[in-house]
């Protein structure tokens, strides 16, 4: 039976695709399989309740002060103390001095993370070296796991998601540790094609990478009517919607979207942007709206919960992000895109980062240049007046999503490859 310790960086009530990948790894896997080590936050009493899971909540890093965090590296040495039988025989100093150094090289509240969460699993698991571990992350979670791995002997694996290592790349000591972390992993899952290749460029082989795409929960998002009445706060009539969701910042391609909607609005006058989400670009992107004479055709919703979520793609006709790969950020896979074509709606995205993967261009949806507005208004418009199209493309997104990526499906993937690549080569 598989006995993992999950490690995530982001969990619920926490929001965003990497907290709802961790999330279904614990829901869609066997309750009696997995112990999940994760940081209080405020309201998760709320989430612990509902689930039947194993929630271990190790305390908030960002509050333990300095004090309190010496008495838990005291705990820590005692319980290594106390358990020196069952360490690594072959335990080395290079080892152990590895680690301290990576430990060290880390900002506070991060080593604070390291030690609360040793701590909690020395404390609590049972039978240690019978466990595998999965990173949500590479850092901080990866420190943790990399210490269980010296000490113990206990297989880890990484999640990697791309955006981390675009990141990493100016910050020379998240690098260094990074790649450490990476290099001692039995195993690293990556979320696609483009993050192994991401991979590569840190000198990580390939033998060593395994694809799982994140998947999408398809009893929550799939075709229906939305009643776009009076209780509805989401009222565009008689308006062919195209719809955008995600964190408002410059690599989501939400200001190229808007430049192009000029050349839309003459071909298809009805036609109206919606932005759901909220993050520091709004102003700058509000801006350009009112700059453009857009305000009758842009709707900024600001942060929208899943079920309004679920309503929005309902009553889109085309969901779009032309992400672009920025300086220091990308676009990993992009979970969205599948989340609109399961609910059987065409996708415009941008060739960048790993969005290959989450759309088949000119089958579940278009990929394009994300800095030609020409071409994004082009495909736009060949969407809102193609109906035969659009429904085919989006009947077609909806079939691969409930084939591929519905999460009981991606966790079933996901189980297989930790018990291949860590139980049965360990």
């Amino acid at each position: 039976m598989l006995k993992l310790i999950l490690l995530p960086n982001n969990f619920p009530p926490k929001r965003g695709g990497i907290a709802t990948w961790m999330y279904s790894i614990c829901r869609y896997m066997d309750a009696d399989e997995i112990n999940c080590f994760v940081e209080s936050t405020e309201d998760c009493s709320n989430v612990d309740r509902q689930n039947s899971f194993n929630i271990i909540r190790v305390g908030n890093p960002g509050a333990i002060h300095f004090q309190s965090l010496i008495k838990h590296l005291n705990q820590v040495i005692r319980i290594l103390w106390m358990n020196r039988n069952l360490m690594n025989r072959d335990l080395s100093l290079s080892s152990v001095l590895s680690w301290f150094f990576c430990l060290m090289r880390m900002n506070f509240v991060q080593l604070k993370y390291s030690v609360l969460h040793i701590n909690s699993i020395l404390t609590q698991i049972n039978h240690l070296k019978d466990h595998i571990v999965l990173c949500g992350t590479v850092l901080p979670p990866g420190l943790t796991a990399y210490f269980l791995s010296i000490f113990f002997q206990i297989p880890y694996a990484v999640i990697a998601h791309g955006d981390e290592i675009i990141r990493w790349q100016k910050h020379n000591n998240y690098r260094h540790i990074a790649k450490i972390v990476f290099q001692n992993s039995s195993l690293i899952i990556a979320n696609s094609h483009y993050t192994q290749r991401l991979l590569n460029t840190i000198d990580i082989s390939n033998t060593k990478i395994r694809i799982v795409h994140p998947g999408v929960d398809t009893k929550a998002f799939f075709p229906r009517k939305i009643n776009v009445g009076k209780s509805n706060p989401y009222r565009f009539r008689n308006s062919k919607i195209i719809l955008s969701v995600g964190s408002l910042i410059p690599r989501k391609g939400h200001d190229a979207v808007i430049k192009a909607l000029e050349h839309v609005l003459k071909n298809e006058p009805h036609a109206h942007f919606v932005i759901a989400g909220d993050g520091p670009y709004r102003a700058d992107l509000k801006s350009m709206v009112a700059n453009l004479g857009l305000e009758q055709h842009v709707t900024f919703t600001g942060e929208v919960e899943d079920h309004q979520l679920q309503d929005l793609l309902n009553m889109c006709s085309v969901f779009i992000m032309p992400s672009r790969h920025t300086r220091d950020s990308v676009e990993g896979f992009g979970i969205v895109f599948i989340e609109a074509n399961a609910c059987a709606k065409p996708v415009i995205g941008g060739n960048s980062g790993g969005i290959e993967d989450a759309i088949i261009n000119g089958h579940t949806g278009f990929v394009v240049n994300p800095c030609n507005y020409m071409e994004i208004a082009e495909k736009i418009i060949l969407l809102l007046q193609n109906q035969k199209l659009a429904k085919k493309m989006g009947m077609n997104g909806m079939n691969r999503a409930i084939k591929y990526f519905d999460w009981p499906i991606v966790i079933k993937q996901l189980r297989q490859v930790l018990i291949d690549g860590l139980i049965q080569n360990h």
